[in-house]
């Protein structure tokens, strides 16, 4: 008989898997394991759904007064939890396993109200940390209490599980918890096999948005050198971005490279999935700054379709030591100069020519990656890190 694993998930009303295709990804691929039971909200009120009122409209008015709580707490998230424990609390030990994923609100109220009345195993899943995490308040008051929330959380929690090495050594340097794991990132599932193509253009395509500490600037110098490079260079690359830009980039991109970035408006998944497959070269642009200890779930997407990946990011970051290891090509800031010869190279040779590893990708495999799951909790894993 399967274990049961109870599954937390804070969502819309109107949904019904989980609240992130991490999660969606994961859960179906755990299933060949597990009985699992998904905690969602929803407008019913039976067990699988905690159905409450909706105060994120008061949220976005406390956001408003103080920005630097949108990464602490959040109203609607905790009278949520409350009341997820409240109806839940009875039949907890039912289950073998709470899987806690994300962030924070959710997570440790109910992970704490969890530990006072249950002996349910918790497996939490930190898909980026709490406190070195660039994307987050740099407050210091903010700071201070998402270490508070973090710590609790890791040293609590049965099983912590993160993404990547970096976290990984981080983690162990500063909690006491030795319980903590090394599980990737679930890449798509069902990927689509992609000929390898020659195009009459070498195709180099940027699939999701741009905005933030995530820039174009960079590649904009790029194909300014290449233009006193190669003749007639719109003859023979095309850059295609997927996705939406912060607001003005649309000036960036046109300034003198109108005529080689061709621009495209956010599409569904199929064309997507579609374009990539006709692409040559996938791009990934990452923050440059080498304090990110995130891992870009994009990423492994883009090892699943199997093709050569140009990426900039921060030099040491989860995202560079990882195309490092598979053999694509990244570069820092201080790289820039090399990504120009790079691109010139796979544009005189029409993209071929380049090597990477071929079954890297497979790490990023959903049923991969339950299986390390399966191991960790239930296979005599122990600090699993098979990445």
């Amino acid at each position: 008989m399967k274990k049961r694993v109870l599954f937390l998930s804070y969502n819309h009303p109107d949904l019904k898997v989980a609240d992130s295709v991490q999660n969606h990804r994961l859960i179906e691929a755990l299933q060949e394991y597990y009985d699992i039971t998904i905690l969602r909200r929803e407008k019913t009120t039976d067990f699988f759904g905690i159905n409450s009122l909706n105060l994120n409209l008061l949220d976005r008015v406390l956001y408003k007064l103080f920005p630097g709580l949108l990464s602490i707490f959040s109203i609607d998230r905790f009278v949520w939890a409350v009341k997820a424990y409240n109806k839940t609390k009875r039949v907890l030990d039912d289950y073998d396993y709470l899987f806690i994923t994300y962030e924070p609100y959710s997570v440790y109220y109910y992970q704490r109200f969890v530990r006072k009345t249950s002996s349910i195993k918790t497996v939490s899943i930190l898909y980026d940390p709490y406190v070195n995490n660039i994307f987050l308040s740099p407050k210091t008051w903010s700071i201070y209490f998402r270490k508070k929330i973090e710590k609790w959380i890791v040293e609590n929690s049965d099983y912590c599980v993160v993404n990547n090495e970096r976290l990984y050594r981080l983690f162990l340097k500063e909690y006491s918890n030795n319980n903590i794991s090394v599980i990737p990132l679930c890449g798509i599932t069902n990927k689509k096999d992609c000929p390898v193509r020659i195009n009459e253009k070498v195709r180099i395509i940027h699939a999701g948005n741009i905005y933030g500490l995530r820039r174009i600037d960079e590649i904009n110098d790029v194909i300014s050198l290449l233009k006193k490079e190669i003749d007639c260079l719109k003859e023979r690359v095309e850059f295609l971005f997927f996705g939406t830009y912060l607001v003005g980039y649309d000036k960036v991109i046109e300034r003198g490279n109108d005529d080689v970035i061709i621009k495209r408006n956010p599409i569904n998944s199929d064309m997507l999935v579609e374009e990539i497959c006709k692409s040559d070269i996938l791009l990934l642009i990452d923050p440059i700054d080498s304090k990110n200890y995130c891992f870009p779930s994009k990423l492994c997407e883009y090892y699943q379709y199997n093709k050569p990946i140009i990426g900039i990011s921060g030099k040491g970051t989860p995202s560079y030591e990882s195309l490092v290891e598979s053999n694509h090509f990244v570069c820092d800031e201080s790289g820039i100069n090399d990504l120009c010869v790079k691109l010139k190279e796979i544009i005189l040779n029409r993209g071929s020519n380049l090597l990477y590893d071929k079954t890297y990708y497979k790490r990023f495999e959903p049923n991969n990656v339950a299986s390390l799951f399966y191991k960790l909790l239930d296979n005599n894993g122990s600090n699993c890190r098979e990445i």
